[in-house]
């Protein structure tokens, strides 16, 4: 059973990767390929964004607040800022992938609503009062992952938060029971689906 402890010593590893011992073109295909690493970036669909958005039921909007744990290229960031007017956050731990977030955003106009950290997931909390309320949260991570913050970081978490898992869900028995599952697009295999899991806080 992965521990706490072991899911650390993974996101320590996947941190390692990502301090000049790889090159930022072999960064992005030792991560797609998963290769040591406890949370691999694939760039989440377009059919993840539009599921987002359906299913927050109009909650997001220019005064509202997502954030994305382990942004990486900032897609999602972006998808929701553009369609929405939503300040959107992004964590990552990748220096690489923070600055291609940043850039992206700017590119794609939404640079001043867009917000990406670096920072671990190990270590990261949310600061209401600095930061503001967030409305809805977005992560793609694995299971191993997730059963940490589920006991955790998202705990924290304001009453009536909207929490969206890209294709893994929460451990049922720990009292996590999404609202709605949606049907989107697969990023690890083409032409496959996978699940939104939708949850409210």
């Amino acid at each position: 059973m992965m521990t706490e402890n072991m899911v650390a010593k993974g996101i320590s590893k996947f941190q390692a990767l990502f301090r000049g011992k790889v090159t930022r073109e072999g960064e992005y295909k030792r991560a797609k390929m998963g290769a040591d690493i406890l949370c691999p970036f694939l760039s989440s669909p377009p059919s993840v964004i539009t599921a987002i958005l359906q299913h927050a039921n109009g909650k997001l909007g220019k005064y509202s607040i997502l954030y994305d744990l382990g942004c990486g290229d900032g897609q999602v960031l972006i998808g929701v800022a553009a369609a929405t007017g939503a300040k959107c956050i992004g964590v990552d731990i990748s220096d690489f992938l923070c600055a291609t977030a940043r850039r992206k955003s700017l590119e794609a106009s939404v640079g001043s609503l867009v917000e990406v950290w670096r920072c671990d997931l190990s270590t990261f909390s949310f600061n209401f009062d600095r930061d503001g309320t967030p409305t809805a949260v977005f992560a793609f991570l694995v299971p191993s992952c997730l059963q940490v913050l589920s006991k955790g970081l998202f705990k924290t978490l304001p009453k009536g938060t909207l929490l969206f898992l890209y294709k893994f869900p929460l451990p049922l028995q720990d009292g996590w029971t999404p609202f709605a599952e949606a049907t989107v697009d697969d990023a690890v295999k083409q032409g496959s689906l996978a699940t939104l899991f939708c949850y409210l806080v």
